[in-house]
Parts: structure tokens; sequence; C-alpha cells
């Protein structure tokens, strides 16, 4: 079990746009040395784009959250981390939980709204789903772009903006109220609507 709870993680990764405190996980530091020693798996080549990844667990509500904690390198550079979350964090909980919804939070979806992601401050990816028909969105991935000059640099915003549509959930209520639209999307935007006045 990591000493930070969900939410303390979550403050931390928006902070810095990345995860740059090993110690909360349990490290002396982020070196592929270190990450091998705890255990942590090298995925790729290390010539090449690699992740090490963990499976850990955080407190979130009174229970163990999983989460999939992946550290990334470019040859000897390291870019940065990021989480796969397991079901069990509602995307509005986590919302209210940061406070602060600026407008510059820009969600996207697929065209059936069961799938989306919120970019906020213009590199940090959240990424969630529908789970079940009248569930709420659930959290499944917290990644950010690199902070690297090479081509994948903005690689976590650049695959929302190529798979996903943006969507202004600032709309008239009337449109969040579409039924022919999930539930987790109309609860979201009517959330926002609200917030705002």
């Amino acid at each position: 079990m990591l000493p930070a709870t969900f939410c303390e993680i979550f403050s931390l990764y928006r902070a810095d746009s990345t995860f740059k405190h090993p110690h909360v996980l349990g490290l002396n530091s982020f070196s592929p040395q270190e990450l091998a020693a705890h255990g942590y798996e090298r995925i790729g080549e290390a010539s090449d784009l690699h992740f090490y990844e963990k499976n850990l667990g955080a407190r979130y509500q009174k229970k163990t959250l999983g989460l999939l904690c992946k550290r990334y390198f470019c040859n000897d550079q390291d870019l940065g981390s990021g989480f796969s979350i397991a079901p069990g964090v509602r995307l509005t909980t986590l919302l209210k939980h940061a406070k602060n919804v600026h407008p510059d939070w820009v969600f996207y979806f697929s065209s059936d709204k069961r799938d989306g992601a919120a970019i906020l401050d213009q590199r940090i990816v959240l990424r969630f789903s529908q789970c079940s028909r009248k569930g709420a969105y659930l959290l499944s991935t917290l990644e950010s772009d690199f902070n690297t000059e090479h081509s994948f640099a903005n690689a976590a915003t650049r695959a929302v903006k190529a798979t996903l549509q943006q969507q202004n959930l600032r709309e008239p209520l009337s449109a969040a109220g579409n039924k022919q639209r999930p539930a987790a999307f109309r609860r979201l935007a009517r959330w926002l609507c609200q917030r705002d006045h």
C-alpha cells in the first residue's frame, strides 16, 4: 500500500504535469536500476522508447485502488510517468476534488459518448469510460505528454484528438438532457453547467 492516497497522487501529478516524487512510490529515484530493484518490469527495448511498470495499491475512499504505474524512457532519457487505474474512481468525484475546473479543461468523447477523455492544463490526459448503461464515468488512465523534443512528445494529447471528438459540455442544459445520450454524459454536462452558475 502506498503512503499517499490516490487523490494526493493526482494532485501531485497535476502540479507537475507528470509525477516527480519517487518517495511516494517507495523509491529513492526513478532510475532504471532503482525501478528494476523494486520489481518493475521493463517493457520494450532499452535502446528505444520503453517503460517500466508495476502494480501498486493506493487508498481511495476507505478502500484499496489498483494502480499500474508506468515510467517511460527513450534510451536513457526519463520521460515521465503514467497510471492505469482499476475501476472505482468516478470522474465527477475526482473533478470535485480538483475544486477548480478551468474553462481550458477540454472534453473529448467517442461517437456513442461511452468513452471519453479530458485534457487538463493542455497536457494532462484523464481517460474514462462508462462500464454499464446507467453507470457513471470511471477513470481508466492518468497520463501526460512527455517532457522531450522527440516527435512523440505530444503522444498523449495527440492520441485523444485523433480518436475522439471534442465536445463542449458547457452548452445549454437542454442539449445535456438529450435522452439519446448516456446517463453519465448527461450527469457530467449538468454538473459542469451548474458549477459555472
